[in-house]
């Protein structure tokens, strides 16, 4: 009985629920189709990276943190990366030596960004066309997911650490994000 009333008075941890979402906006074949993103096991890891960045980054220097949560999300993305290495066939001698280098980069990658947000101007174009295209961007696609990064920044700040610790992040639609930074972006109209 006791157990009971010690259940009611946590929340359940949502943190797989957040994750899931995180992966599925990384999917969305806007980034691959077209801004010419990879669409390999390095251009998908990109966009994940971007993506759980995003969300962690809200949870860690928002209004209302929740630090642990974030921690939560984060260890999803390492089961989940040691689950698609062995998947792909990596052998578990070389799990861990695999996964050290992508935690390593997952971390580079959230300085860069981290740096460039706070840089300002172009700084963040400049990040994404490095680790996102780092044999040249396509026309206008390092600006454009650039500008997606905003967004999903501006959409994050919007939401309650509650309501992401509820489960509920859906991610902006990046086809509609490109066309409205394309209208009012530099050199527009």
């Amino acid at each position: 009985m006791l157990h009971f009333f010690s259940k009611s008075r946590h929340r359940p941890d949502h943190a797989a629920s957040v994750y899931a979402s995180v992966v599925e906006a990384a999917r969305n074949r806007v980034f691959y189709a077209r801004l010419g993103v990879p669409d390999t096991l390095d251009g998908r890891f990109e966009i994940l990276s971007i993506m759980l960045h995003a969300v962690c980054r809200r949870l860690v220097h928002g209004n209302d943190p929740d630090t642990a949560f974030s921690r939560r999300i984060t260890e999803h993305f390492v089961v989940d990366m040691d689950s698609n290495l062995r998947e792909i066939g990596v052998s578990d001698v070389r799990v861990a030596k695999k996964m050290k280098t992508l935690y390593g980069a997952y971390s580079g990658r959230i300085a860069a960004y981290d740096i460039a947000l706070a840089s300002g101007g172009n700084a963040l174009e400049k990040a994404v066309a490095r680790n996102v295209f780092p044999d040249g961007a396509p026309e206008g696609a390092a600006a454009a997911l650039a500008a997606y990064i905003r967004a999903v920044e501006t959409m994050l700040e919007g939401i309650s650490t509650a309501d992401i610790g509820d489960g509920h992040v859906a991610f902006p639609d990046p086809a509609a994000v490109m066309a409205a930074a394309a209208t009012t972006g530099p050199g527009a109209s």
